[in-house]
């Protein structure tokens, strides 16, 4: 029975590794075993080391938040005191995305919202299309490069004023088209009404020295026409060159020389200019006045 019963245990016998077998097996599971606790330990090493970069990594981060957050409050506190007016328009959206002192110049409330929305249409009617070829020619700017502009715009009081803009590239696609464009523009209002002024001044300055020039070209001319009748022999030849004198210092008129004729209680013509439109050949002393 015995016999047996160990046959069927005589393979897994047979099978079974020799003790040297297994103290080679024991040998390598110790090195195993070695091995793996001292990855183990660099594990260890390595998420220590790994969680002092990330600490130092994070004093950092939060150290250039801080500095962030100073340069952009720093930043906003320029863009918030400086005269000029900055900008940001977005060329695909139609629309400005940021603006600073337009607000004040303009009156609105600085918390309204809406303003960026509603400042195109703000804009004067007759500047529209200027508006429209000036934000095409932003599209092919440079880096290098700016485009200029005046218009009007409506304040709060519908009151306008007139705007110098120069935009320039502030953020392109991969394709390298302009998406959006920086601008700084400033108030020229009162300049402009300076300007005006100095036109109309100009202008007027321009009229009375023309009107002297005038009055100095007849002034000469009256010279002339006293030489030349100091020059005259008698009252008849007197009568005969004056209205061609006169004529020369009055073109495009007409008219006549009166003399007061005591014997008829009239005025007598003595000479003319442009006959056809002179029809009266005497005149009643008191209607020598008309």
């Amino acid at each position: 029975y015995t016999a047996f019963a160990l046959y069927p245990i005589i393979p897994l016998a047979l099978a079974m590794p020799s003790p040297e077998d297994l103290q080679k097996l024991n040998q390598t599971l110790q090195t195993e075993i070695k091995e793996r606790s001292l990855a183990q330990n660099q594990i260890v090493e390595l998420n220590l080391e790994l969680e002092k970069r990330v600490e130092i990594r994070t004093k950092e981060l939060k150290k250039t938040n801080q500095e962030l957050q100073k340069s952009k409050h720093f930043t906003q506190k320029i863009t918030d005191l400086t005269p000029y007016i900055l900008y940001i328009y977005d060329l695909e959206q139609q629309k400005n995305i940021y603006c600073n002192n337009f607000v004040e110049i303009l009156k609105y409330a600085k918390d309204n919202n809406e303003f960026i929305n509603i400042l195109p249409s703000l804009i004067h009617q007759e500047d529209q299309p200027k508006i429209e070829k000036h934000t095409d020619k932003c599209r092919w700017l440079t880096n290098d490069s700016y485009v200029e502009i005046d218009y009007r715009i409506r304040d709060l009081d519908n009151q306008w004023h007139w705007i110098h803009s120069r935009d320039t590239v502030f953020e392109v696609n991969s394709y390298g088209q302009v998406t959006k464009i920086l601008g700084v523009a400033n108030d020229i209002t009162h300049q402009k009404k300076i300007a005006s002024q100095l036109t109309n001044l100009n202008q007027e300055l321009s009229n009375k020295i023309h009107d002297l020039q005038l009055r100095n070209q007849e002034m000469i001319k009256l010279g002339k026409i006293s030489d030349f009748l100091l020059a005259c022999v008698s009252v008849e030849e007197v009568y005969r060159v004056l209205p061609d004198l006169i004529l020369s210092l009055f073109p495009e008129t007409s008219g006549a020389i009166f003399i007061d004729n005591i014997k008829s209680n009239t005025l007598d013509r003595v000479a003319c200019w442009e006959e056809e439109k002179i029809i009266t050949q005497q005149l009643p002393v008191n209607n020598a006045g008309n």
